[in-house]
């Protein structure tokens, strides 16, 4: 499989799957009970499967295509990780108690990403843990001018985020 091809489905499911975590987010606001009744019991499934479909996107960058991560996009990597096991765990065993873990694991490895967004664009941050075998300034994919693999991380922690923490809300609501 040609690997641009990857670069390109990747870059525009997380871009969309990102935009939709901030619609999810701004509906809860307005009227959760009509978000609840509409798409509440897919939240938790859609969460945990974005989670695992990034864990495997990942893996394949770096086992299939050889893109070795750097020091920021392993700490992404573990935040995306577990999620995807306790998501996965969660949705085995139908509890959805945890979801606020998974979508605070989903914040943090957001905060991660954003730092790594901010070390390949500015000449201004440089993150202390970047190391000069792969420093975290090299971009591996830069899709539509900006979208690089910590821009795809973000796009799945934010809709990891809102589907987990909106889901999580919701639980019990009555449509």
């Amino acid at each position: 499989m040609d690997v641009a091809v990857v670069d390109r489905f990747f870059a525009l499911t997380t871009l969309l799957g990102g935009l939709v975590g901030i619609a999810l987010v701004v509906w809860a606001v307005i009227d959760r009970r009509s978000l609840t009744a509409a798409v509440g019991p897919l939240l938790h499934p859609v969460a945990v499967l974005v989670a695992v479909g990034a864990t495997v996107g990942s893996l394949a960058y770096s086992e299939v295509f050889g893109r070795v991560p750097c020091s920021l996009c392993w700490y992404q990597r573990i935040f995306m990780y577990s999620a995807a096991v306790i998501g996965v765990v969660s949705l085995v065993r139908r509890d959805r108690a945890v979801l606020p873990y998974v979508g605070t694991l989903a914040i943090f490895g957001g905060i991660v990403s954003i730092a790594h967004v901010l070390e390949q664009n500015t000449s201004w941050f440089s993150a202390p843990v970047c190391v000069a075998d792969v420093p975290c300034s090299i971009k591996y994919v830069n899709e539509f001018g900006f979208v690089s693999i910590p821009v795809m991380a973000l796009g799945c922690f934010i809709l990891i985020a809102a589907a987990s923490l909106v889901a999580a809300r919701t639980t019990g609501d009555e449509a």
